[in-house]
């Protein structure tokens, strides 16, 4: 499993305690975004982007200071070692 000294590239099941979510920005490429961060496991921080939240049906949508479980890769396209995306890509 690669790691990048901060999380492994590759975060299967992910369990992940939200405490951030910020007001939603346009995006040209993705429509909408928020940026969402929280605790991995309760222990270490992590930030998911992008995240089109408001498109999402109201099944998926999560609070903040709730635990949600997803597959997360690390996110390349930013420089911060704690960014992840979603596996399957934003339709997930």
């Amino acid at each position: 499993m690669e790691t990048t000294g901060y999380l492994p590239e590759y975060l299967p099941k992910a369990k992940i305690l939200i405490t951030v979510k910020t007001y939603p920005l346009p995006s040209g490429e993705y429509d909408e975004l928020v940026c969402t961060a929280g605790l991995f496991e309760g222990k270490k921080w992590i930030r998911i982007y992008p995240v089109p939240f408001r498109s999402w049906e109201a099944y998926k949508q999560f609070d903040k200071f709730s635990w949600i479980e997803v597959d997360l890769v690390r996110n390349k396209k930013d420089f911060r070692p704690e960014t992840y995306r979603l596996a399957d890509g934003i339709d997930s």
